[in-house]
């Protein structure tokens, strides 16, 4: 029997060449690979340690070729822990987000939040408030700081046209998805925003603010 809400991480396998490629540009592939591990080690280590809600955490992997060596690394990193596997299906982040929102609802869950694997703050706290936001609202969103989501969260179904026209990857991809959910008239509650980490610059901001241990610090020398 599943749980009613389902809490999905989209991630890739750390490697080289394929995770962090435009902070890597700056501080090199490995330490690029280094820090992206980090953050996913950091995501999953507070969504496993959520104890206020009862829910099925997922992972979303982009190669279903990378299976087993998830696993392995889950069996390494996260040995006691639960979890259940999906694959991203689109071309884009937006038909990624749309079949991964379908096929865990086709599986029966109520709730359904997708989150990212590159977050840093408080995103135990923020997921839970935005499991209890679905609540009273149709869909409930975590906007990053450099104009895009860390957290996307629906209780239906999502319609195609919410993820249209939407430039991934740049400073407009929040209000462009705010712009299609009033268009479409759902309602909606925002939680805090968050830091993701996606150059240098992100990395320095995360460092300033405290926000990453200090250990970190080498890799942006």
């Amino acid at each position: 029997m599943t749980n009613d809400t389902a809490v999905a991480i989209f991630c890739k396998y750390p490697e080289d060449g394929r995770v962090k490629t435009r902070l890597a540009k700056d501080i090199g592939c490995i330490k690029a690979v280094e820090v992206y591990k980090f953050l996913l080690n950091n995501t999953l280590k507070m969504l496993f340690t959520i104890e206020d809600l009862t829910l099925d955490l997922f992972i979303f992997i982009d190669n279903k070729d990378d299976t087993l060596k998830f696993n392995n690394y889950m069996k390494i990193h996260f040995p006691s822990f639960f979890y259940k596997v999906g694959y991203q299906i689109g071309d884009d982040l937006g038909e990624r987000l749309f079949y991964a929102f379908e096929s865990l609802f086709k599986n029966r869950y109520n709730k359904v939040i997708i989150v990212g694997s590159d977050i840093v703050g408080d995103l135990k706290t923020e997921c839970i408030r935005a499991v209890k936001c679905l609540d009273t609202s149709d869909l409930v969103i975590g906007p990053s700081y450099d104009g895009g989501f860390y957290l996307l969260g629906a209780k239906n179904n999502i319609p195609k046209e919410l993820l249209n026209d939407i430039q991934w990857s740049t400073e407009s991809v929040f209000e462009s998805l705010l712009y299609n959910i009033n268009s479409l008239s759902f309602s909606y509650s925002l939680i805090d925003p968050l830091y993701d980490i996606d150059t240098i610059d992100d990395l320095k901001k995360a460092m300033e603010y405290k926000l990453l241990p200090a250990n970190i610090s080498e890799f942006i020398i």
